[in-house]
């Protein structure tokens, strides 16, 4: 089965496990986005450096566990109580610092130990936090619909870049972050996602100037994709091609939703703006 049909394949899977959140409305997109972190969380775990170096293997797999049951908790908190996001941060920063500098330091593995902390507190608000702002996404004024074209403008933009770059790419993207994206696979995304911000707005009509429809469109489209680049990174740092394999053809679930997490915050205040939540 070549990649392409791979891809195709696990599309529709996951657009039916899309469809039947959807059909319970902001109880069905809340679990999704509760899935989609656990899954994160273990992920990224996974692309922690020289994890077994400084653990042995029992007490990998109680750190791992420890650390998505954090990320979860973190992100259970800021879905149901986004006020309290500001004063919630410091505390579970602390839950993953805390034990981690406890039970690891010594004395000849101090500087693998500051990766180690740094990648995990970059992880509990990574995969932790941004996920739930896609949730309140969902809850805003016609909250699913957006939640829905967010979506749209990321992968749209996905699939043009992924379509631009086979068949135009000539100059590398980031060399270094990610070999294979070019600058022509990068515009193809950005057109990809404003030409299915066009259709969302010959559809739906919204009460929004097209103007900053089409500055909502660009930003998130870029935001996604630096979401790419950042998670390209630590799959670089790791010396990994993907950072699972749930999904045939894609890779993992971070490989499908890290522009989804990364452009949330950015759609989001749009929202908030514009759409009168």
């Amino acid at each position: 089965m070549s990649n392409l049909t791979q891809r195709v394949l696990s599309a529709f899977v996951a657009l039916g496990l899309l469809a039947l959140g959807l059909s319970f409305s902001t109880t069905g997109v809340f679990f999704l986005c509760l899935l989609a972190t656990i899954i994160s969380l273990f992920e990224f775990s996974g692309l922690w450096p020289k994890l077994e170096s400084e653990l042995n293997s029992s007490l990998s797999f109680l750190y791992r566990t420890y650390f998505i049951i954090i990320g979860t908790l973190f992100f259970l908190m800021a879905a149901k109580y986004p006020h309290w996001v500001f004063f919630t941060l410091p505390v579970f920063c602390a839950l993953i610092s805390g034990p981690t500098l406890w039970f690891l330091a010594k004395k000849e593995n101090l500087s693998n130990l500051l990766k180690f902390l740094g990648m995990s507190i970059v992880g509990i608000v990574y995969c932790g936090l941004m996920p739930s702002i896609s949730y309140q996404i969902a809850l805003a004024n016609d909250g699913l619909v957006l939640f829905v074209l967010h979506l749209s403008l990321v992968f749209s933009g996905d699939i043009s870049a992924y379509f631009a770059g086979r068949f135009f790419g000539a100059n590398k993207l980031h060399e270094v972050l990610s070999p294979k994206k070019t600058l022509e696979g990068a515009a193809g995304g950005l057109l990809g996602s404003v030409l299915a911000g066009l259709v969302w707005v010959f559809l739906f009509k919204p009460d929004v100037g097209l103007p900053y429809l089409l500055v909502l469109f660009l930003m998130t489209g870029i935001f996604a994709q630096l979401g790419d680049l950042f998670k390209s990174f630590f799959k670089r740092y790791a010396n990994v091609k993907d950072s699972g394999g749930i999904m045939p053809g894609h890779g993992g679930i971070l490989d499908r939703i890290d522009g989804v997490i990364f452009s949330s915050a950015v759609f989001y205040m749009f929202v908030l703006i514009f759409f009168k939540p």
